[in-house]
């Protein structure tokens, strides 16, 4: 049966999303947004991120705690700090997989019981979006990475790949994601199987899960290539950022000694490659700026003999760094890349996997940063650019007029309006 919410009543509504801090941390912002305008959001997810959620105030319902009970996630991260390219997109799918299969399972009684009215899932969350198909539940599609629908427009979101407006642009972008294509058939074939019994439509690399209510995205329209091809439906609002729903980290503010500072990080994925940290802080040495860098994992070894003399701890309080800081190195995590350009602060990116190379792209493209692959990384390449950012004002310029952009989309109120005028009074019919 549908379910349908009177025109300006509260909304019930459950999110779904990876149970990881780049999806964490946008999907709580939303949240908060939405619990100040009288709603009621609850998270569904795997047990790794009840403790985030329960401290943020939201209540939380474990999916499948037996089979993925807590320590699931950070053992499949720690893999995923690990790899890079290809094979850590093939990883991240394999586990994205074991998360939607047990969506399959056992969201639809939790929903049922928790009695949502509507949902928000994350784009990747295919399990979850076969569930509210098959329920018939009113649905939207929450974009907290890149938008990873194929789109000839612009190049395929997990390469480096610059904007080539035109025809010739959109054949090599076409292409470029056939190459992905079996990868991606692979990964659906299992929720197809399902689906199948189900009676929902087969998902394949070109048609995925969108709602056609509403795909809401946190990428701001200005740092989006030009020229991108969108429904009507899909959104491009801006960051969704609310610090007061991160988790408080503690710093060593006394070690700052006022030189111009420089914030490096690599996320909370891609964080196992030493070589890399080890690299940024050799480029560093004899820069008239501090250096801090944040690990991102609680077991990181921060007592080794860093060149430079580097702040170097596990976690650092992100959103309170970059506002000081005259540049992020940076992993290009989407997160990571709107906080800076929320701040005005141009970045040097060291893309690994997933959507970090068509985050990068966009960086050098709009002139608020430029960005090095880890083949070609080495100290002396990286210092060269590293100073490049530091003393061109152009690269500060474009940050801050993408920072003006960012500002005036008010995309957390943007995604928020959405979300109510979308669901107020809709449903999402089952499309079979």
């Amino acid at each position: 049966m549908n379910r349908l919410t009177r025109m300006g009543s509260p909304l019930r509504l459950g999110l779904v999303c990876p149970t990881i801090s780049g999806h964490l941390n946008p999907a709580l912002a939303l949240a908060s947004a939405l619990r100040d305008r009288g709603h009621e959001v609850a998270f569904f997810g795997l047990a790794d991120g009840g403790e985030r959620v329960t401290a943020a105030g939201f209540e939380f319902r474990p999916i499948a705690p037996d089979r993925f009970p807590v320590g699931t996630v950070p053992a499949w991260m720690k893999r995923q700090g690990e790899l890079t390219g290809r094979a850590a997109m093939r990883w991240i799918l394999r586990c994205l997989r074991e998360e939607g299969l047990a969506m399959m399972d056992h969201l639809g009684p939790e929903l049922e019981q928790w009695g949502a009215e509507g949902a928000l899932i994350d784009q990747v969350s295919h399990g979850a979006v076969s569930v509210a198909q098959r329920q018939r539940l009113a649905y939207l599609t929450l974009c907290h990475a890149m938008p990873v629908h194929a789109d000839v427009s612009v190049p395929p979101f997990s390469t480096s790949l610059p904007h080539w407006p035109g025809p010739w642009g959109r054949v090599r972008n076409a292409l470029c994601l056939s190459t992905f294509a079996p990868m991606i058939a692979a990964y659906f074939r299992p929720f197809n199987l399902v689906r199948r019994q189900w009676g929902l439509h087969l998902l394949t690399p070109w048609s995925g899960s969108d709602s056609s209510l509403a795909v809401l995205s946190q990428v701001p329209a200005a740092f989006e290539f030009p020229g991108r091809r969108l429904p009507s439906h899909f959104h491009l609002t801006g960051p969704w950022i609310r610090p007061s729903t991160r988790e408080r980290q503690s710093f060593p503010y006394d070690r700052l000694d006022g030189r111009p500072l420089i914030y490096a990080s690599m996320g909370t994925l891609q964080n196992r490659l030493t070589w890399v940290f080890r690299t940024m802080a050799e480029a560093c040495v004899g820069l008239e700026a501090q250096l801090v860098i944040a690990l991102g994992s609680a077991d990181a070894e921060t007592a080794a003999d860093w060149p430079g003399n580097p702040i170097v701890v596990p976690y650092a309080p992100q959103t309170e760094l970059i506002p000081r800081s005259s540049l992020v190195m940076t992993h290009a995590g989407l997160n990571t890349a709107l906080e800076a350009l929320s701040c005005g602060v141009p970045m040097v990116a060291l893309p690994v996997t997933n959507d970090q190379p068509g985050v990068a792209a966009r960086i050098r493209h709009h002139g608020v940063g430029e960005w090095m692959s880890l083949r070609s990384l080495n100290a002396q390449r990286l210092r060269k650019v590293v100073q490049r950012v530091l003393e061109e004002p152009r690269y500060r310029e474009s940050a801050r007029r993408m920072q003006r952009a960012i500002q005036a989309s008010s995309g957390l109120n943007r995604a928020a309006d959405l979300v109510e005028n979308t669901l107020q009074g809709r449903f999402e019919p089952c499309v079979a």
